[in-house]
């Protein structure tokens, strides 16, 4: 399966591993940027400290793309 249109969707996964074979192997995109996130604004954002954040953009070539996240470092409440 391909998938024709997507437009900045964004969620968030326990594995990446997993994820990254679904949206790649599955529905045909590509990785546009695989980066980690983590300091102060992450902090703030998930309320803990040393939060990080494993952010994958992929998409088809059109401009737009559907964002994986993988927290780590997140205690659970």
């Amino acid at each position: 399966m391909k998938v024709e249109w997507m437009n900045h969707t964004g969620v968030s996964v326990a594995s990446m591993a997993r994820a990254l074979e679904f949206y790649k192997d599955t529905l045909g995109l590509e990785i546009e940027m695989d980066t980690i996130l983590e300091g102060d604004f992450l902090d703030q954002l998930s309320g803990q400290e040393g939060a990080r954040a494993h952010i994958v953009y992929l998409g088809n070539g059109d401009g737009r793309h559907s964002i994986a996240v993988s927290y780590t470092h997140l205690r659970a409440h």
